[in-house]
């Protein structure tokens, strides 16, 4: 071997170990990331079980009592709307800023709580062609995420049917506002958190911002059902971003994510977090260099085996 072939060896062998330095330093920025976002799984997994034991195991079972009561099976007895009405406000009191009321087999709402501070309610509305009363004829309650079409207001509504004896009388329904939840999802560690619904759209987040984007892809024909029903009183359902494997890209931006089940059928949490190494200094630069180191250590070697196997002479060259 001569000695163009010598230095051109040492040089290979000294950018192959600043490569490999480089490398590794983005590797081991990727691995504490990693670990970043496992442990955001976990803190954010038991917050999620906090949501299905509050907002979805006891409302329901609060509205399980409450239509086995003989009281509020009485749907069409009018003369018993007050006593139905105390029983609703409890549901009230229970859960604050919710609104409950009763609905008959028709759908029609027979007594209601506030649902502002003006004392307005849904008293005489019928809401038969809304899922949290249509769905009742196949499962015994329904959560239904949407803006009301009264109040405006972003809720779930949670709905379970009353039967007295074998027939269908009607329906007990709580909607809960939103803002509980949003707080409960605020944070100061750099996590953005949003609550998903079974169709993957987002319907509370930390950041208001990402409030009706989707996560997951959603059939043509499902969003027209969406738009259709007027779930979401007419607001533009758009892509969060692009997702490629374990990287989410919001404009441009990556980020590290995780999908947690939040306890109920479908409803899931999502975590993500800007990239760390995103925002070291001269990011693009060291990717770049590492880039062109690869190509020159494998344009080097090239040589090296040409003219070991040719016999190149160095002037040559």
């Amino acid at each position: 071997m001569n000695i163009c072939s010598k230095n051109i060896l040492k040089a290979t062998l000294i950018l192959f170990f600043c490569g490999l330095l480089i490398f590794g330093l983005l590797l081991l920025t990727k691995r504490h990331e990693q670990y970043e976002v496992n442990a955001d799984k976990h803190t954010w997994g038991l917050i999620a079980n906090q949501l299905d034991e509050y907002y979805f195991k006891h409302v329901l079972s609060e509205l399980n009592f409450v239509t086995a009561l003989k009281v509020i099976q009485a749907v069409e007895d009018t003369s018993k709307n007050k006593e139905v009405y105390e029983i609703l406000e409890l549901l009230v009191v229970t859960f604050p800023g919710s609104t409950a009321f009763i609905m008959d087999d028709k759908g029609t709402v027979t007594v209601s709580t506030p649902y502002n501070d003006k004392g307005d309610n849904f008293t005489g509305g019928n809401f038969a062609f809304r899922p949290y009363f249509s769905s009742l004829n196949e499962h015994e309650y329904f959560v239904y995420p949407a803006v009301g079409m009264i109040s405006k207001e972003r809720g779930l509504y949670f709905s379970r049917k009353i039967v007295r004896g074998s027939k269908f009388v009607g329906a007990v329904v709580l909607k809960i506002q939103i803002d509980d939840i949003v707080r409960k999802l605020k944070n100061e560690n750099g996590v953005n958190v949003a609550l998903m619904t079974p169709d993957g759209i987002i319907f509370a987040a930390s950041d208001n911002k990402y409030v009706f984007k989707t996560f997951f892809k959603i059939s043509e024909e499902r969003m027209k059902e969406i738009d259709n029903s007027n779930q979401f009183a007419g607001e533009k359902i758009e892509n969060i971003g692009e997702v490629d494997r374990d990287v989410l890209t919001i404009d441009d931006i990556p980020y590290t994510y995780a999908v947690i089940n939040a306890g109920y059928s479908g409803w899931k949490l999502l975590i993500f977090k800007e990239k760390s190494y995103y925002k070291l200094p001269l990011y693009e630069f060291v990717q770049f260099t590492l880039v062109a180191l690869v190509a020159i250590v494998l344009t080097c070697i090239v040589i090296i085996i040409y003219k070991y196997f040719y016999g190149v002479k160095s002037e040559d060259l």
